[in-house]
C-alpha cells in the first residue's frame, strides 16, 4: 500500500501493546484488501509497548503503509481516541491487533455503510475463530454458549441491533458522527470502553447492523488464567460504568451487575474452590481426545458450569473490589 495525496475512503485503526508477532500478521493481511491502495489507510496507535512493535511497524512499511503513533501506556480508551482523531477517513474500522483480516474486511465494511448511509449506523463484522482455536474448550466456550468475549449466536436477525452491539474491535463508524457526539471515555482501560460509548450514542440515535460478510480472524489462544484476569478487569470497568449513570436503574440489570454486592457475600467464602475447580477440569479435558470431549454432554457441560462460575466470580471480584477502592471521583463521563 502507498501513500496517496487523496483522503482515503475508510481507515483500520489498530490499538496494540505487547503484540508484535501478533500484530505482524495483522498488517500483512491488512496489506492484502480487495481496495485499491489508495482507498484505505493502516492507522497504528501503539499503547506504550515495550516490546519490537516499532521495529516489526518499521520492517512492514515497504509492503503496507503504515501511520504508527506511539503513545504512553493509557489503555485502550485512549489509545482507540487517538486513533480516530489521527485517521484521514469519513470511515473508521477499530480493529484489534490478534485478528486477521480477510482480504475483502475493508471493501465490505464501505459496502455496508454505502448500504446504510445515514451517520448514526455502525457496522459490525464478523469474526471467526482460527482453525487451530476452534477446538479449544476455552476458546469455543467464550465464543460461543458462553459468549463471554464475543458470540453471533444470539444476534438476531432484526436489521437494526441495539448499543449493547457496539464491540470494539470489529466495529466501524461514521468518523463525523463519533467526533460530533462522542468518544471513547479514557476512565476505561480495559473492558467496557465500546459499550459505554454505544450506550452515549443511543442519545444521538445509534443503531449498529451485522454484516457477516465483513470477516476477520481471531489468532490468540487465550489461557483459563489470563481470561480470568480479564474478567476481573470487566468487572471493574462494570462498577465504573454503573457508577457513571447513577440515574439509569436498568443499566446494572443490562449488565448483569445487579445486587453484586448480595452475590459476593455468597461467592466470597468458596471463590478460591471455585477458581479451583475451573482449572482442575480445563486440565481433565486437554488431556482427552477432542472427540471423547464432543461424545460426552456430561463432561462438556460440567467443564461449561465451572468456566460459568469463575467467570462470574472473577467478574464480581472486580467489581467488588473497584467498589472498594472507589474514594475519588471518577471522571466525568465525556460529552
Amino acid at each position: 500500500m502507498t501513500n496517496s495525496i487523496s483522503a482515503p475512503k475508510i481507515s483500520a485503526v489498530v490499538t496494540t501493546y505487547n503484540r508484535a508477532h501478533l500484530l505482524k500478521k495483522t498488517l500483512i493481511s491488512l496489506a492484502g484488501q480487495t481496495l485499491a491502495d489508495e482507498e484505505y489507510e493502516v492507522v497504528v496507535i501503539d499503547d506504550g509497548s515495550s516490546d519490537n512493535t516499532s521495529q516489526i511497524v518499521a520492517d512492514l512499511q515497504a509492503l503496507v503503509h503504515v501511520n504508527y503513533v506511539y503513545q504512553p501506556n493509557s489503555g485502550l480508551a485512549s489509545a482507540k481516541n487517538h486513533g480516530l482523531f489521527y485517521s484521514k477517513s469519513p470511515i473508521v474500522l477499530f480493529l484489534d491487533d490478534d485478528d486477521v483480516a480477510d482480504p475483502a474486511l475493508l471493501e465490505q465494511h464501505l459496502l455496508a455503510h454505502k448500504t446504510f448511509p445515514d451517520p448514526n449506523y455502525a457496522v459490525l463484522g464478523h469474526t471467526n475463530l482460527a482453525a487451530n482455536l476452534r477446538e479449544d474448550p476455552l476458546m469455543q466456550f467464550v465464543t460461543g454458549e458462553g459468549g463471554h468475549l464475543f458470540s453471533y449466536e444470539y444476534i438476531s436477525a432484526a436489521p437494526r441491533l441495539d448499543y449493547s452491539y457496539f464491540w470494539g474491535g470489529r466495529t466501524s463508524c461514521k468518523r463525523k458522527y463519533l467526533l460530533s457526539h462522542g468518544v471513547f471515555n479514557p476512565i476505561f482501560k480495559f473492558g467496557f470502553e465500546d459499550i459505554e460509548l454505544g450506550f452515549r450514542l443511543r442519545l444521538h440515535g445509534l443503531h449498529v447492523v451485522y454484516w457477516p460478510k465483513a470477516v476477520n480472524t481471531m489468532i490468540r489462544h487465550i489461557s483459563l488464567q489470563r481470561f480470568l484476569q480479564r474478567c476481573f478487569r470487566q468487572g471493574e470497568s462494570g462498577y465504573r460504568f454503573i457508577s457513571l449513570y447513577p440515574e439509569e436503574q436498568e443499566l446494572a440489570a443490562g449488565l448483569s451487575l445487579v445486587d453484586a454486592e448480595a452475590e459476593w457475600r455468597k461467592l466470597s467464602s468458596n471463590h478460591p474452590a471455585v477458581i479451583q475447580a475451573a482449572f482442575h477440569l480445563d486440565s481433565m479435558v486437554r488431556i482427552l481426545q477432542p472427540n471423547q470431549l464432543q461424545d460426552s454432554a456430561y463432561y462438556r457441560n460440567l467443564l461449561h458450569f465451572a468456566y460459568s462460575r469463575a467467570f462470574r466470580a472473577e467478574t464480581i471480584r472486580g467489581y467488588m473490589e473497584a467498589r472498594d477502592s472507589s474514594r475519588l471521583p471518577l471522571a466525568a463521563s465525556p460529552v
